[in-house]
């Protein structure tokens, strides 16, 4: 678990060697580096296997160096997952930012349908995730949730 890969990024750009080339957003090339070795070790398992990478980073809070480092790692990202704080209240998904990296092959066909149909709830704003919320509480089946998502989706 990385706590804070903006972090680690500026630490790493701090003792990159003073000659190194300089990337967009002032992030040197031995910085990319480092962090590209972190996640390439989830690979490099002696026993085959896989190791898990979970890393955290701020964005949009006039950080580039978070932004650049996501967007570079974002084509190797198995899932991202987007967190949102609401004022006061508590931190939440903003599920519709979250996705899943070739979904196809973990999810079944009805999976995928529901999914879609939640993300095309979701599209909708703060109604579009209220009424999600609300869905979810009403149902405790996938074919109760199939039924009340059909149901909204012909009345909204």
């Amino acid at each position: 678990i990385i706590d804070n890969m903006t972090r680690l990024a500026r630490a790493y750009n701090m003792v990159a060697p003073s000659g190194a080339r300089i990337l967009p957003c002032g992030v040197a090339a031995p910085t990319l580096s480092r962090l590209k070795r972190i996640f390439g070790a989830a690979r490099m398992t002696r026993e085959g296997g896989s190791l898990t990478v979970i890393a955290l980073a701020s964005t949009g809070v006039e950080n580039p160096i978070a932004d650049f480092v996501i967007e570079e790692f974002r084509a190797s990202l198995n899932s991202f997952w987007a967190l949102k704080n609401a004022g006061k209240e508590k931190v939440r998904f903003n599920l519709s930012a979250c996705f899943t990296m070739r979904d196809d092959l973990q999810l079944t066909a009805k999976e995928q349908e529901l999914a879609a149909k939640i993300r095309e709830i979701l599209e909708r704003g703060q109604s579009g995730v209220d009424a999600v919320s609300e869905l979810f509480s009403q149902t405790d089946s996938e074919d109760a949730l199939e039924e009340k998502l059909n149901e909204y989706l012909a009345n909204h």
